[in-house]
């Protein structure tokens, strides 16, 4: 990439650590490596070489998994640096196809260890949950809107479903979103999964255009999981628009859910034994 070329070249590196990272495949895993075999002490110093490189790291295919690996071995407190370089570009490195990865996994530690993050985490965070309308379809971003579902708090979620909920029937069928979509179904409860469910679920001239759209068909069977709440309620509303489908190839998984289930009284259980 000859954005980063200036970056990997010796001018632009002043520590050999540095370099290794932005070198190729085989300098980032030894870098790694270094990274989780030495002590707290020691990877600290070692993070400590990518101070002011943040930025080219976290779009350049090789130090992103350096990066990664910084924020995964070292508490919060030592990857102050990090949060700092990136504020101001939250949403910009979340669009991007390796600063995504950096994001997730921050947002994985975050969310997962600390219950309250504070000045540059904070205020880097803020950032991209405000930004998340310009990564919600976003082929990268979305993997951020994800890990606030996966890894963050009941609040996180909402501010996602809400976000949802506002053209719920548009993400569903859109290619990106549609990603998105499923995952709140999954990790949303109650009224946050109600906020997507419903409006999916208002009409049958909606349900059909879903179920004719290649990704809304995915949001579809979703919605059909077993076990699911919505199951009940979407066999319901297929066996009224079923007419409607008979012609599509992306409705047919969901023609023959609604044929088993319909047909399931007359048999024995399949699920007796196994």
């Amino acid at each position: 990439d000859e954005r980063h070329g200036a970056v990997q070249s010796d001018s632009g590196i002043q520590n050999d650590t540095a370099r290794l990272a932005f070198r190729d495949t085989a300098g980032s895993y030894e870098v790694q490596k270094q990274l989780q075999e030495s002590s707290t002490e020691e990877a600290v110093e070692l993070a400590g070489k990518f101070r002011g490189l943040v930025r080219e790291a976290v779009e350049c295919p090789h130090a992103n998994f350096v990066l990664q690996k910084i924020v995964k071995v070292l508490p919060c407190s030592a990857c102050q640096f990090v949060w700092e370089e990136l504020g101001g570009v939250g949403v910009q490195v979340s669009r991007h196809r390796y600063g995504c990865r950096v994001i997730c996994r921050m947002l994985e530690h975050w969310l997962r260890d600390h219950a309250g993050v504070t000045g540059a985490e904070a205020a880097l965070l803020d950032e991209i949950i405000e930004g998340l309308p310009r990564l919600i379809r976003h082929e990268f971003g979305r993997h951020v809107t994800i890990a606030f579902l996966v890894h963050g708090s009941g609040g996180h979620r909402f501010r996602v479903a809400a976000l949802l909920a506002g053209n719920a029937l548009g993400h569903a069928m859109n290619r990106g979103a549609s990603y998105v979509v499923e995952q709140a179904l999954e990790h949303c409860q109650g009224r946050e999964r109600d906020m997507i469910v419903e409006p999916l679920l208002a009409d049958d001239d909606g349900l059909i255009a879903m179920c004719r759209s290649q990704s809304g068909s995915h949001v579809a069977r979703a919605l059909l999981a077993p076990g699911r709440t919505t199951r009940p309620r979407v066999l319901e509303a297929l066996r009224r628009v079923a007419p409607g489908l008979q012609w599509c190839k992306y409705a047919k998984p969901l023609l023959r859910e609604l044929a088993l289930h319909t047909e399931a009284p007359a048999r024995p259980s399949r699920c007796v034994a196994r």
